[in-house]
């Protein structure tokens, strides 16, 4: 029988080295910005920025932006009076950061049935091999509709809700438009980078570069597709 403790162990240890081909890291809390009104810098992106195949999204340091990283490259949206302004460096500190490398990414057709968030984290828990982590996914192509938000420095002090949060910004929406969105979905991180009511936190651009923002709603329409890491 000893061969079958050896299959076994040899299961456990590829078990193990699969959970950590990409390992989810955070630093910050939505918890300690939105409660306690704790904005301040938990990392500087210029740390991350010799991290390849870097994907990220979070907060801005006292809440002046809202921040994503798609395959290294930074774009952080500011308000600045009443329009948005793009920053494309590193030169930008974190009150909250979600951050994970993947080299490789594997894609899967989104099917029509998906339709709503709610859809969206029933598909990719049921689709991804190890759902008890934290997930990293990206999405691509055209939505029916996107509501978003980026917040503004004080945004957030003393507010208790996600709706509050995001008023304290700009607010504004996409109809079939084709966009570039990343997401973390896990069931077990609400209150540090998802909200209470949620699994998955979402930040999305324009293909175009010139939007950058925190997803506050979604409705897809069977022409966009799903990658999850490999």
């Amino acid at each position: 029988m000893m061969w079958k403790r050896w299959i076994v162990l040899a299961l456990m240890i590829q078990a193990c080295e699969s959970s950590q081909n990409y390992p989810v890291e955070y630093r910050g809390s939505l918890k300690s910005i939105m409660h306690d009104g704790n904005a301040s810098a938990t990392i500087d992106l210029d740390t991350l920025k010799n991290r390849s195949h870097l994907y990220a999204l979070g907060a801005a340091e006292n809440l002046d932006g809202e921040i994503l990283i798609w395959d290294g490259q930074p774009l952080t949206a500011r308000v600045r009076g009443d329009s948005l302004i793009i920053d494309s460096t590193f030169n930008t500190k974190a009150a909250l950061l979600v951050f994970v490398s993947v080299p490789k990414w594997k894609e899967l057709p989104l099917s029509e049935s998906v339709k709503t968030i709610a859809d969206l984290e029933k598909y990719i828990k049921e689709n991804h091999n190890n759902p008890a982590l934290p997930v990293p996914f990206l999405i691509t192509g055209e939505i029916e509709s996107l509501k978003w938000h980026v917040v503004r420095p004080g945004s957030g002090e003393n507010l208790m809700t996600h709706d509050q949060h995001a008023e304290g910004g700009i607010q504004d929406s996409l109809s079939g438009t084709a966009v570039n969105i990343l997401g973390f979905y896990s069931d077990k991180h609400q209150g540090i980078f998802t909200h209470h009511s949620s699994n998955v936190h979402m930040h999305v651009k324009t293909t175009d570069k010139k939007l950058s923002a925190h997803v506050d709603d979604v409705l897809f329409n069977g022409r966009t597709k799903v990658l999850l890491p490999e």
